[in-house]
C-alpha cells in the first residue's frame, strides 16, 4: 500500500506540473464517487498522496452513473476510482496510471444451490446490479436478464424480496452493507473478475 501511495504521489506531481487540466494554485479539489463503502479506502489513499503535494481533497457521493456525468462535465474535479478505459467514453477524464484499489466482483444469492463459475454461468438467472458499473455491464453474457438499481442497500433488499436470483457487486461493498443491515440470508455463490480502479482527473 505504501508503494502505491508513493507512485501516486509521483504521478500527481507530474500531472500538476506539466498538464494544465486544473490550476496548480488550487488548494482543494472535489472528486466524485459512488456511495459504495469500498471507495472510502481509495479516498484515504488519494488523500494522503494529495497532501504530499499540498492539496486537500473532498469526496462527493453520487449514484455510480451520476458520478461519471458530474466529473466528465467538470462539476467535480475527477473520479476517485474507475476501471481502465472509461476515458474512451468519457473523454474529458484523464487516467492516473497507478491503481488506487483492486476489487473482487462476486455473485450473491439466497439460494445456496446456485454455483456461479464465471460470467457466462449467470445466463440462466435474473441478475441485479448497480446502474453505472461499467465492468459488470461489459462482462454480462448476451441475453442476460438484468435489473438496474441505484444503491447497494436496494440491491440486497431486491434479492431478499425474491425479485432477482443474483446480485453482483464487490466483496468489499457487500461486507459493509450486509453487516450494517444485519442480513444473514444472502451469501457468495461465486467469484467473478478482479479489477483495478484508477483515479481520473477532469
Amino acid at each position: 500500500m505504501q508503494f502505491i501511495k508513493q507512485l501516486l504521489w509521483i504521478c500527481l506531481i507530474f500531472l500538476y506540473c506539466h498538464i494544465t487540466i486544473c490550476p496548480v494554485s488550487a488548494k482543494e479539489y472535489i472528486f466524485s464517487s459512488s456511495e459504495s463503502k469500498g471507495f472510502s479506502i481509495a479516498f484515504m489513499v488519494l488523500r494522503e498522496a494529495y497532501q504530499n503535494i499540498g492539496i486537500d481533497i473532498k469526496r462527493e457521493k453520487f449514484t455510480s452513473a451520476r458520478a461519471l456525468i458530474e466529473s466528465n462535465n467538470g462539476r467535480t474535479d475527477g473520479e476517485i476510482g474507475r476501471v481502465k478505459g472509461i476515458d474512451r467514453t468519457f473523454k474529458n477524464l484523464l487516467r492516473v496510471p497507478v491503481p488506487v484499489l483492486t476489487i473482487q466482483f462476486a455473485a450473491f444469492s439466497k439460494d445456496n444451490t446456485i454455483q456461479i463459475k464465471g460470467w457466462e454461468s449467470l445466463l440462466p438467472y435474473e441478475i441485479a446490479y448497480i446502474r453505472g458499473v461499467k465492468c459488470i455491464k461489459k462482462n454480462l453474457p448476451k441475453g442476460a436478464r438484468v435489473n438496474l438499481l441505484t444503491r447497494q442497500e436496494h440491491l440486497f433488499m431486491f434479492i431478499e424480496k425474491n425479485r432477482a436470483d443474483i446480485a453482483i457487486t464487490s466483496l468489499i461493498s457487500s461486507h459493509f452493507v450486509l453487516k450494517s443491515k444485519d442480513i444473514h440470508s444472502i451469501h457468495v455463490v461465486g467469484k467473478l473478475s478482479k479489477v483495478h480502479l484508477y483515479h481520473y482527473l477532469h
